[in-house]
């Protein structure tokens, strides 16, 4: 195999990312790492990466938000 699908994937998650840190700046703070392992959770809920123009975007940022930065034992210094 080529990578080509793999090289996609990536892609895929790595503008996920950016559409969430645009979204909300907060994002940003948070390490790659947790990013990356939320977007592949998200793909799983959702059955693709959500966008921004998605009916359920806002709610992927609500989870999101739960998720990585408003849960008190999630410590990521």
């Amino acid at each position: 195999m080529d990578g080509s699908f793999e090289n996609c994937k990536s892609d895929c998650i790595d503008k996920f990312i950016k559409d969430l840190i645009e979204f909300d700046g907060g994002f940003s703070e948070l390490p790659f790492e947790v990013l990356v392992s939320f977007a592949n959770s998200a793909q799983e809920k959702f059955g693709k990466l959500p966008a921004p123009l998605d009916d359920n975007w806002e709610e992927v940022v609500w989870l999101a938000s739960i998720e990585l930065i408003d849960d008190p034992e999630d410590s990521y210094d």
